[in-house]
């Protein structure tokens, strides 16, 4: 079996073999694989899909549910899922079997069908033909469903997965569905009902520690000279998050933080320069700010500074030593109009959204101005 450079997920990785092992032997499996966003979830998923030797034969079905304003049209990670196996080469002799036992999916699914009239159908109608055609679907061929993103997912979707979870089921059916911790009604119920019946396998991705971040740096940088204190800074700076470490790492590339000298990857900064806030202090400093803002006890807004080694961030210091006050600006995002009190001072204005907004896009070719 030939394995990833995936850092920091091997044993995660072999559990999900034992499970396509046992689906091999005639037994259906169901992963639900959690972890915090930037956990690397897709990127085991994709890694173990790249471990698996094309010539086993097996049918992937992959799909991910979307975060949208709007109502989600039921089971659309399974259409995209089914739509994307029954389109690829080694796929279309499947068409006939959607066919033959779900024609109402077949009906959603007009790239794979050109002569196929999309239209309204029951929800339970084509909850019953999809257990029919993942049944005889993994009769002839072993099956991997790859459903990510699930906090996200519509009823119709939590309502196949847990048909799929109904013990003393045997099929050649291998269901992974992913998720982040903390999604709550449906389908924690849904894992927890599998977890009692003994139908599923539970797999919990955390963040990195020490050892798993430079091992990461091992296989991201071979050969190098790197102190080993720095897996320690670098776990520090991230928490440990796998994706803000892979993003960190590429910019101290790109600042020329690390850098290839004579055939081998060094660190340029000294490492006694590196200067972190832990994010508890980060989130207390923000706070203060949002507090200054609206009149609460007065705080300096905190100086951020980039430094090659990433942000530094020096704690606020209260307005009476300092003498600041907050000042209003006024601009606009879209056709929103905008005003937010600024403390500190520095070449541009940096804006703590609190609450449930984000994603904020303030114009560039609108200068903050004060109103007369």
């Amino acid at each position: 079996m030939p394995q990833t450079g995936l850092a920091g997920r091997r044993e995660a990785l072999d559990r999900l073999h034992d499970g396509l092992r046992r689906v091999r032997e005639g037994t259906r499996q169901t992963v639900f694989l959690s972890g915090a966003a930037g956990t690397g979830k897709t990127a085991l998923v994709s890694a173990f899909l790249s471990e698996i030797p094309s010539e086993t034969g097996i049918a992937v079905a992959r799909g991910e549910c979307l975060e949208l304003s709007q109502a989600v049209e039921p089971f659309l990670p399974l259409l995209e899922a089914f739509g994307r196996l029954c389109r690829d080469a080694n796929g279309r002799r499947f068409v006939p079997l959607f066919e033959r036992y779900a024609p109402t999916w077949l009906a959603q699914m007009p790239s794979v069908l050109q002569t196929a009239e999309p239209g309204a159908a029951a929800p339970s109608r084509m909850l019953r033909e999809s257990i029919e055609a993942v049944e005889a679907l993994s009769a002839e061929s072993c099956l991997l469903i790859v459903l990510e993103d699930l906090q996200w997912s519509d009823p119709a979707t939590l309502d196949f997965i847990a048909a799929m979870t109904r013990p003393g089921s045997l099929s050649q059916l291998l269901l992974i569905c992913s998720h982040r911790p903390g999604a709550g009604g449906r389908l924690e119920r849904i894992v927890q009902q599998a977890a009692e019946h003994r139908t599923c396998i539970e797999l919990k991705l955390d963040a990195f520690n020490c050892r798993e971040v430079a091992g990461y740096l091992d296989r991201r940088f071979a050969p190098h000279a790197f102190p080993v204190a720095l897996a320690d800074t670098l776990q520090h700076m991230t928490e440990g998050n796998p994706r803000q470490v892979a993003d960190l790492v590429e910019e101290w590339i790109q600042h020329g933080v690390l850098a290839m000298a004579e055939g081998v990857w060094r660190l340029t900064t000294p490492l006694a320069q590196f200067h972190v806030m832990p994010r508890i202090e980060m989130e207390t400093a923000v706070a203060e700010v949002r507090a200054a803002a609206i009149g609460a006890p007065a705080f300096r807004a905190p100086e951020i500074r980039l430094a090659p080694a990433g942000p530094v961030l020096i704690p606020p210091r209260p307005i009476e030593e300092t003498g600041w006050k907050p000042e209003t600006h006024y601009t606009r995002s879209g056709d929103v109009n905008i005003a937010y009190q600024v403390v500190g001072e520095g070449p541009f204005d940096l804006v703590f959204v609190m609450g449930g907004y984000h994603m904020l896009s303030i114009s560039g070719g609108i200068r903050p101005s004060r109103r007369s």
